[in-house]
């Protein structure tokens, strides 16, 4: 075995070493079950095709990923839904699936993606020592936590994974003659790959993007406009997947913050300058900073931080031009290049929350990781330098070991959010799912009233208001249910609900009312056709009683 297939191995062992704990934590009531749960494709009573998951987009257009997470549902079945207790709101006690195989698929990406991306510097650099450190750097950095600890997490490890391939099948095609017929081999396979990174996580959508950055800093220029004009058709290619995904459910339903083309200039330097001082000093990392773009843009400070920090930029920018750096700039460039679609786009995930997220980085990382391979290919000589580098990386690692315990369970992480910012409707949000789900209906009224008054959404109230019905506190489900129907007054749940909480006061009127409307937004719902024939009939009932009551009276 070779000096450099020692190395990839050492780095898979080490890699691994870090996440050891991860496959058996359990799943997070944060997005887990949206995906999982929720999905169609598994809580639906019916065998779901496959094929179904590319042509119905479901929250994020990312089927590649729910088809991961379709054959592993299929290679180990979920419980059946009768065979799991629900709590008094009707919500299931627990996960269906086996969190153990869910867990193992990001990391098993992750693992993938150093193994790709140690290659892909080695090809690059041509230093395998170099490459190890820096493909090392990306696999362990704390800032990767998020994305391989979650279940969730596995969109960004997935999408990594095709994208890493797909530059790396690009650019060895790139050594070939452009006629030649391994070239259009290794373009057609590498277009292939780079649409399953778009199907697995949309904002991959700026791979050709980063490969193009490579090619400008690191190739001649001819080869740079040949390579150009291919990656501008991997862009053509992904309008139509871009345009699915803005048809979704989570586009439809997230409401767009207008921003001029000058904000979102700040608010990309802010994020920047942001996501350089965690890259430096990953410390209190969290799932919600509380970042959101009303509140950066609100800063009076902004401004001033956003100057200063394009000052350092265009400033490096230009001693790397000027010192003829070429490495160091294709590695800046391509981390701001696979940021960009996060900058373009403020309607992505989390941006309502935070425009700043941890797993957002998986990616643009692996820029820094190149920086690394090609300055140890330069300076590695030199007496110290490996020795500082090793230092760091073992406090890196130490760092995410640590910070992998936050996501063992639900209250861990989500009391630890709150640690970091105690003003994340997030959190709060997700505990009040959690209390739900363990019956501790006081401790989850409370979060999710921390909820609402940071953040008012219309499921909270509707969280809220279903407890107190099942506390039989109607009036206090009637004023919850009425301000869940002003955020969203087509909500026919809401509509049953308020008229449950009005048949418990006793106004059958206006449980009819309700009941009707319900019934109009969702005819085939059978709880409120029923409980709507049930009230006409008690009201016809109570009418005739009340007639004949009326004539024994005239007589």
């Amino acid at each position: 075995m070779t000096r450099t297939y020692r190395l990839s191995v050492f780095l898979l062992i080490l890699t691994a070493i870090v996440f050891i704990r991860v496959p058996f934590f359990d799943f997070v009531q944060l997005e887990d079950p949206t995906h999982l749960d929720s999905h169609p494709q598994f809580s639906s009573s019916h065998a779901t095709n496959i094929f179904d998951l590319w042509k119905r987009p479901y929250l994020i257009y990312m089927p590649a990923t729910y088809s991961v997470w379709n054959i592993t549902g299929k290679l180990n079945p979920p419980q059946p839904l009768d065979s799991i207790p629900r709590t008094q709101t009707g919500v299931l006690k627990k996960f269906r699936f086996n969190s153990f195989v869910f867990h193992c698929l990001p990391i098993l990406f992750h693992l993938a993606n150093v193994f790709v991306l140690f290659w892909l510097l080695c090809f690059l650099t041509g230093h395998p020592l170099g490459s190890f450190f820096g493909a090392l750097f990306f696999g362990i950095h704390p800032l990767q936590v998020e994305s391989v600890a979650w279940v969730s997490g596995l969109k960004e490890t997935l999408g990594g994974f095709w994208g890493f391939l797909a530059i790396l099948t690009f650019l060895l095609g790139q050594e070939m003659p452009p006629r030649s017929r391994g070239f259009k081999f290794l373009f057609l396979g590498s277009t292939v790959l780079f649409l399953l990174s778009l199907l697995s996580n949309p904002s991959y959508v700026a791979v050709p993007i980063a490969a193009a950055a490579l090619m400008y800093f690191l190739y001649r220029k001819e080869r740079f406009f040949l390579g150009a004009r291919l990656l501008s058709l991997w862009l053509a290619l992904s309008a139509p997947a871009i345009w699915i995904g803005r048809s979704t459910r989570y586009w439809a339903h997230t409401p767009e913050t207008p921003l001029h083309l000058k904000d979102k200039v700040v608010l990309a330097l802010d994020s920047l300058s942001f996501y350089f001082s965690k890259i430096l000093f990953p410390l209190n990392l969290g799932i919600d900073y509380g970042r959101t773009p009303d509140w950066v843009l609100n800063q009076t400070s902004v401004h001033t931080t956003a100057a200063v920090f394009f000052i350092f930029l265009f400033s490096l920018t230009l001693f790397l031009k000027w010192n003829k750096i070429q490495w160091a700039l294709a590695g800046e460039a391509f981390f701001i290049f696979a940021l960009l679609p996060l900058f373009l786009f403020n309607r992505l995930l989390f941006q309502t929350s935070s425009s700043v997220a941890d797993h957002d980085l998986y990616f643009p990382l692996a820029g820094l990781a190149l920086a690394i391979a090609f300055f140890l290919r330069t300076f590695s000589k030199k007496s110290g330098v490996p020795l500082v580098f090793t230092l760091l990386l073992i406090t890196l690692a130490t760092r995410s070991y640590f910070q992998t315990g936050f996501w063992k369970d639900t209250p861990t992480l989500l009391n630890h959010a709150l640690e970091i910012n105690s003003e994340s409707s997030i959190a709060h949000r997700n505990l009040g799912y959690y209390y739900e789900k363990e019956e501790d209906y006081p401790q989850a009224i409370s979060h999710f009233k921390s909820s609402v008054a940071l953040h008012p959404q219309a499921q909270d109230f509707s969280k809220i208001a279903n407890i107190y019905l099942t506390k039989r506190d109607y009036q206090e489900a009637r004023t919850n249910f009425e301000r869940a129907l002003n955020l969203n007054p087509l909500s026919s749940t809401d509509y049953h609900g308020l008229g449950l909480s009005w048949l418990g006061l006793g106004n059958k009127p206006l449980a009819q009312e309700n009941f009707a409307k319900a019934n109009a937004l969702t005819p085939r719902n059978l709880s409120s056709k029923n409980a709507l024939r049930q009230v006409t009939r008690d009201l016809r009932i109570e009418t005739k009683q009340a007639n004949r009551s009326r004539r024994k009276s005239r007589h």
